[in-house]
């Protein structure tokens, strides 16, 4: 059979995410508004297609698997799922696995991350998780993707400008057990910090403050605090935004937190600055 001669490279690219099933994964029109970190990956996949690979989401893979059975299959996993087992059971090689999250959402995968890294060949992961990595992978530090998406932004004058802002969504991620796993299983540096969000808000909204402050994100007229705190909130919070950096131009200073203490672990929100500052 002479097909089995012209073996193609397949990738499945599994990004966690079934709204990004039918290789909706690699279009940047449909995946902005989901998430702006899956850009990168709409980059690598035009990359792959001018060496002659070919990337699909698991859906596409799993639904027939055999037609790929004379091709070589490989899988890169964000951090993994209840498809990941399945991927590489109907034919898979687990090549690489990222790691964007942070420890106080991806828990379970940090708390496991000796077992499932063992399956690949390489895992991109921040630096605090090297150690914890099996011996059967190859460590590669993370550095969190950026789109080449070009970004484009009038701003008014400076001086125009109001002073500051905070676009964030009211949550919190933390808990007593996770805190006690992950101080145990990594280091006593290991701290969640959504609650320093709080702490700016009930600071920037006292009256003796002159700072103009607003608050933008989801469900902070939602959130489940102490008296004093809902007041704070209800001082400042203007809504949701349709597009940050729209908001984000019109204010001198932003407030940006991460959600966690971590060692190796920065994410996006410095990389943006530096490339975007909007004053």
């Amino acid at each position: 059979n002479f097909k089995k001669y012209m073996k193609k490279t397949i990738v499945v690219f599994d990004a966690g995410n079934s709204k990004t099933d039918d290789n909706k994964l690699f279009d940047r029109d449909f995946v902005y508004p989901i998430s702006h970190t899956y850009l990168p990956i709409c980059f690598l996949h035009d990359k792959a297609m001018e060496k002659n690979i070919t990337f699909i989401t698991p859906d596409i893979f799993l639904k027939n698997p055999k037609q790929f059975e004379n091709d070589k299959v490989f899988l890169i996993s964000l951090l993994v799922n209840e498809r990941t087992q399945l991927i590489i059971e109907a034919g898979a090689t687990p090549l690489i696995l990222i790691c964007l999250e942070s420890p106080f959402i991806a828990t379970r995968f940090y708390l496991q991350l000796n077992k499932i890294s063992s399956q690949f060949k390489h895992s991109f992961v921040f630096g605090g998780m090297r150690d914890k990595l099996s011996k059967k992978t190859k460590y590669h530090q993370t550095y969190f993707p950026e789109s080449d998406k070009e970004i484009t932004v009038n701003t008014p004058e400076f001086k125009d400008k109001k002073f500051l802002s905070m676009i964030s969504s009211a949550k919190s991620i933390g808990s007593w057990r996770k805190d006690l796993m992950l101080k145990f299983s990594y280091n006593l540096n290991v701290k969640e910090i959504y609650k320093e969000r709080i702490k700016a808000i009930q600071y920037f909204s006292q009256e003796n403050k002159v700072y103009e402050f607003d608050l933008f994100g989801y469900n902070w007229d939602k959130i489940k605090q102490k008296d004093n705190i809902k007041l704070a909130i209800a001082k400042t919070y203007r809504g949701i935004v349709d597009n940050k950096k729209d908001t984000l131009k019109n204010y001198k200073f932003a407030l940006c937190f991460e959600n966690s203490v971590f060692e190796g672990y920065v994410t996006e929100k410095i990389d943006q600055i530096e490339k975007n500052p909007f004053a």
